[in-house]
């Protein structure tokens, strides 16, 4: 029995030592398991990284390079159907490094109507005549025939069909070529009579217009670009209240304008001959934050405003 028992006894110790561990053998094993287990977790949130890095990258370009697109089309049409003496491009300078402002016009009818009748600054006349029958108009003011039969001309028909096609009431321009200044009026309605269109804002005229400087009145479109708390936007015509947002994560907007004799210039304004313009640069710089991380991209761009070739 006593020999019997002691052979089982070492037999059970002789099977554990071969099909089990000892401590130091779990030990290394979970050590070597973490290594792997370690290694393997940095890779992967290292990859996490450099993915959600290269998808903010790729954002960030995505986004300049959309916004460069928008504006590289206006810049081209800018100036389109208006004469050279009507600065169609305007570059405003930031103070002290600040974002810039850029401002692109261009004329929606080829049908320019000319100012009849004398404007006086701090004025709120509505009426503004666009012709005048008699038998010695001021130069461009005689009325065009009336080939319809509807008693109006047929310049101010193409108006009145502009205007009654987008809902009755239309932002137009009131220009002096010979001060290069001009402002914006709503026009809504005809007058009493075939030669006059009224204006529907009763604001007073900021500015004066004769007739013998020969002021004209366009139906303008005017496109500015602004940066506005981290967001790239759009405002058209008279209207600063509700621009689109073009872009979102840019920091910086900087335009200047690259003229013909290679000379480039921060600020293009009035003065300025807007067709002496070899390019607009534009140049957006972007950030965005991703995990903590700051992530910055700077994008540049110039454009022709290829009307320069009509003037």
């Amino acid at each position: 029995m006593t020999r019997s028992s002691s052979r089982s006894s070492r037999c059970s110790r002789n099977c554990a030592n071969a099909h089990g561990f000892t401590l130091v053998e779990v030990l290394i094993a979970m050590t070597i398991t973490g290594i792997v287990v370690g290694s393997v977790l940095s890779l992967c949130l290292s990859s996490r990284e450099l993915y959600a890095n290269d998808v903010n990258r790729t954002e960030l370009n995505q986004n300049l390079r959309g916004a460069l697109d928008l504006i590289g089309i206006d810049v081209r049409q800018a100036g389109e159907r208006l004469p050279g003496d009507f600065y169609a491009l305007e570059v405003v300078d930031g103070d002290a490094g600040a974002p810039d402002t850029l401002i692109v016009r261009r004329n929606l009818l080829g049908e320019v109507l000319p100012l009849c009748k004398r404007i006086f600054a701090g004025g709120a006349v509505d009426s503004l005549r666009v012709a005048k029958d008699t038998d010695d108009p001021p130069q461009g003011c005689a009325p065009l025939a009336d080939d319809d039969g509807n008693g109006y001309p047929d310049n101010i028909d193409l108006w009145r069909d502009y205007r009654d096609a987008r809902g009755g009431e239309v932002w137009a321009y009131v220009y002096n070529p010979v001060k290069r200044w001009g402002e914006w009026f709503l026009y809504d309605d005809d007058g009493d009579t075939s030669d006059y269109l009224e204006r529907g804002n009763t604001n007073a005229w900021a500015n004066s217009y004769k007739v013998k400087q020969q002021c004209r009145l366009y139906m303008l479109e005017e496109r500015r670009y602004t940066l506005d708390d981290g967001l790239l936007t759009l405002g058209f015509n008279a209207d600063d209240d509700s621009p689109l947002n073009v872009a979102a994560d840019v920091i910086d907007f900087q335009v200047r304008a690259v003229l013909n004799d290679g000379t480039i210039v921060d600020q293009l304004d009035e003065d300025g001959a807007w067709t002496d313009l070899a390019a607009i640069e534009v140049t957006l710089l972007a950030e965005n934050t991703v995990d903590g991380q700051e992530m910055q991209r700077s994008m540049s761009a110039r454009f022709f405003p290829r009307n320069v070739l009509s003037n």
